[in-house]
């Protein structure tokens, strides 16, 4: 579900899916009906789970890699999601209470 700005820094030998699979949408809708703190808190669990599900993707099609393009991006990237991991963590203390 990662989307945002630094899609559009990929190499152009990568395309990425224009549509959600069944498992996004599902977390989506589930998410739709929440609100308030709950939809935080849900929303920013979510955020965790997905960016660390990503970064061991990265992780592990690192190991492969030859084109030196694709491996700038997946290393910048790999950086982002940790920042953004931790960041989300940060977050999830505080909704928790546990600041």
């Amino acid at each position: 579900l990662v989307r945002g700005t630094f899609w559009t820094v990929l190499p152009k030998s990568v395309t990425i899916p224009q549509n959600f699979d069944k498992k996004s949408q599902k977390t989506i809708n589930k998410l739709n009906k929440k609100s308030g703190i709950e939809f935080e808190k849900a929303y920013i669990e979510f955020v965790i789970t997905d960016h660390e599900a990503f970064l061991n993707q990265l992780s592990d099609t690192n190991i492969n890699v030859s084109d030196n393009d694709l491996r700038d991006w997946i290393n910048n990237t790999e950086i982002l999601l940790q920042n953004h991991i931790e960041k989300a963590k940060q977050i999830k203390n505080i909704l928790e209470g546990d600041n």
